[in-house]
C-alpha cells in the first residue's frame, strides 16, 4: 500500500527516498514542518495528486537522535486503493461495507461504490472519540445496516463495518430459533 517513502534531514533535505515506480508522487511535502516542530507523528487529511489522480494519506514520524531531538522525519504515503483492496477481500456477506472515515467525516476508503463515495463527507459528522461501537444507520447508499464501528487514535480514523440488516436479522432469527428449541427440549 505504500507510494513512497521518504527521509527528510534539518532544513527539509531529502536524504533519501524509496518508491513504486509507477506511483511516485513528490508533492504534498508540507507533512515535514508538524513533525519536525511538534516532535510528533503527522497524519495528513486525504490527499489527492493532481498529475497521476492517486489518492493518499502521509503518516509522519519523528526521526530522533541519541538525545531525543528531532533531527528529521520519516514520511509514508499509503495508496488508499491498495488499503480498499485488503477491505474488498474480506469475506462479508452480500451488499456488506467498510468505511474508513478520516477526523473530519472525509470517506478515505470504501469498498463499495468508491469512485463515487471517497472524499465526499458523511453525513454522520461527529467527535470520532464519540462515536457508537455499533449502531444502526441508513448508509450514504440508502440501504440500512447494522454497523460496527472502531475508533482507530493512530489515525485517527474510525473504521466501520456494515451487513444489511436483512442479514443480520436473519442471522439472528437463526440464532433465536435454535436457542428457543433448545430451550423447549
Amino acid at each position: 500500500a505504500l507510494v513512497n517513502i521518504a527521509l527528510v534531514g534539518d532544513e527539509k533535505r531529502e536524504i533519501a527516498r524509496a518508491s513504486d515506480g509507477g506511483a511516485e508522487v513528490t508533492s504534498g511535502d508540507d507533512w515535514v514542518t508538524p513533525v519536525m516542530t511538534s516532535g510528533e507523528r503527522f497524519v495528513s487529511p486525504l490527499q489527492i495528486d493532481k498529475a497521476s489522480g492517486l489518492q493518499y494519506v502521509i503518516l509522519g514520524y519523528p526521526v530522533r537522535d541519541d538525545d531525543a531531538q528531532v533531527v528529521g522525519a520519516l514520511g509514508f504515503r499509503i495508496r488508499l486503493r491498495a488499503v480498499q483492496a485488503l477491505f474488498d477481500s474480506l469475506p462479508l456477506p452480500d451488499g456488506s461495507v467498510v468505511t474508513v472515515t478520516d477526523q473530519n467525516g472525509t470517506i478515505l476508503v470504501r469498498t463499495i461504490d468508491a469512485e463515487r463515495y471517497v472524499g465526499t463527507l458523511t453525513p454522520y459528522t461527529r467527535p470520532l472519540q464519540r462515536v457508537p461501537s455499533s449502531e444502526e444507520l441508513v448508509g450514504v447508499d440508502g440501504v440500512r445496516r447494522m454497523y460496527s464501528n472502531n475508533f482507530v487514535p493512530g489515525g485517527p480514523w474510525v473504521v466501520s463495518v456494515g451487513i444489511p440488516m436483512t442479514v443480520a436479522l436473519r442471522r439472528a432469527g437463526s440464532l433465536w430459533n435454535r436457542g428457543g428449541a433448545i430451550l423447549l427440549i
